[in-house]
């Protein structure tokens, strides 16, 4: 009996006593789980933002690789076409000039003779009919001169597309296209802004905006025909002149006649030398009732072109992929909604020079409308006005001594704000380099504000 109370009494101290009290110590309390349910909802949601963020950067890093791998074909191109400029030739620059809220805004264009390779980019005649075995794909034909052009688009599409960002529809574009005729008269043409500029002078020039490089290829042809053979195998169709007066009756078969602007042919039958005996037998005269004036390279040498907005725009029934694929081949780079043309003869302002009260000196000059009160025997005023001061003497920015003294500038057209010519007569005098300083904008919209880019290219001597 003893015992057993000894052994109930020893199992009543090892074991442990069950209270409520216990089972409570052992649980979580309400306000436990909700501090700890939050806890675990702020780890989660800072492990998705962070990816988040590592998502956006990469994603911006793809979007800048893109841009600056699309930019970087396209500088290359320019820069081959550029520095096979032909001085025997002409180079025409020519600025046109939108005041956005008081900023300059350029849409620049700029024409001349290069020499080089240039495979034709428009097909053969055939186009092809049904029966002529002929492929406009794989045409051989490459010139060694190019009458080039380098500026902003006018862009034709069925369905004009807005301003990025607005329920407007964007004015500049052409909205029923046609390549037989120019949408206006010459003059009017010639003073073309591109598609995506501001139509009013509030608003910022639209991303629609696209950079064109036409070649209008040179084939030694026959005067009276439309047609050269530059190899075999090709038969191109080929205008008579690169003047924007040519009457446009080329055709392929079922297609309308192309008119030069509208980029659907990328030949000419004639030399470079050709070409400039063209030019100056039409130097101040008139020409079945045209007057070309004094600088015939400026008044019908360079001029904008058009470009299907895509292939799928053509208003041509017959073979439309192959019209609209080539009437697209101008189109270099998308959403460059800027782009300032200037021109250097390699001077530099001296030490000790202010510019209305900023140091200049050692910088190079660099001409354009900007510029344009740096050179001697302007007509008009500054504009706009200001001082040089060199080692103390102050002079009128009109009539610094420091600026091009063989450059032809010309009276601009009516909507330039500048234009110079060079050609073979002052070849001395031709620029030493061109600085093409043009804004791309990413049209995914994931780089917000684009990029700026200045490119610098030495024109060979």
């Amino acid at each position: 009996m003893r015992s057993q109370q000894i052994g109930t009494k020893l199992m009543k101290t090892i074991a442990p006593k069950f209270t409520p009290k216990s089972r409570r110590q052992g649980a979580f309390t309400l306000m436990e789980l909700m501090v700890s349910i939050s806890i675990l909802i702020l780890i989660i949601l800072g492990v998705g933002i962070t990816f988040s963020g590592a998502t956006r950067s990469v994603g911006l890093s793809q979007a800048t690789m893109e841009m600056l791998g699309n930019q970087r074909s396209v500088a290359q191109a320019l820069e081959r076409d550029i520095q096979g400029m032909d001085k025997s030739g002409y180079l025409v620059i020519r600025q046109q000039v939108v005041q956005v809220n008081g900023v300059n805004v350029h849409f620049d264009q700029m024409s001349f003779i290069s020499l080089g390779s240039f495979p034709d980019r428009t097909g053969n005649a055939g186009n092809p009919p049904a029966n002529s075995g002929s492929n406009p794909f794989t045409n051989d034909a490459v010139a060694t001169a190019a009458h080039v052009w380098i500026g902003q688009l006018v862009l034709e599409a069925a369905n004009v597309p807005n301003i990025p960002g607005t329920n407007v529809p964007d004015n500049w574009f052409i909205s029923q296209p046609n390549q037989s005729t120019l949408p206006s008269n010459v003059a009017a043409w010639l003073n073309q802004l591109p598609s995506g500029a501001p139509i009013n002078n509030s608003q910022y020039p639209s991303d629609n905006a696209v950079l064109g490089v036409h070649r209008l290829l040179l084939y030694p042809g026959v005067a009276n025909t439309n047609a050269v053979q530059p190899t075999a195998k090709s038969t191109l169709v080929a205008y008579l002149t690169a003047d924007i007066n040519n009457a446009g009756t080329q055709t392929f078969p079922g297609e309308p006649p192309a008119h030069i602007v509208s980029s659907r042919i990328d030949a000419v039958a004639t030399s470079p030398s050709q070409m400039l005996l063209e030019i100056e037998a039409k130097r101040g005269a008139t020409v079945n009732g045209i007057s070309y004036g004094p600088w015939p390279e400026l008044s019908a040498y360079c001029y904008r072109f058009k470009a299907l907005n895509s292939a799928v725009d053509t208003e041509v029934q017959q073979n439309p992929f192959v019209n609209g694929y080539f009437r697209t081949t101008p189109i270099a780079l998308q959403g460059v909604p800027t782009l300032k043309i200037e021109w250097t003869d390699g001077k530099s302002f001296p030490a000790n020079t202010t510019w209305n009260n900023v140091d200049v000196s050692f910088q190079t000059h660099w001409y354009g409308f900007e510029e344009q009160y740096l050179r001697v025997n302007s007509s008009g005023p500054p504009n706009p006005p200001g001082t040089i001061t060199v080692n103390n003497t102050t002079y009128s920015a009109e009539m610094y001594q420091g600026g091009p003294q063989g450059a032809q500038i010309p009276a601009a057209l009516s909507n330039d704000a500048y234009d110079v010519v060079f050609n073979y007569a002052n070849k001395d005098y031709w620029p030493k380099a061109i600085r093409l300083t043009y804004h791309v904008a990413d049209t995914t919209g994931r780089l917000k504000g684009g990029r700026d880019f200045v490119q610098v290219i030495h024109v060979p001597d």
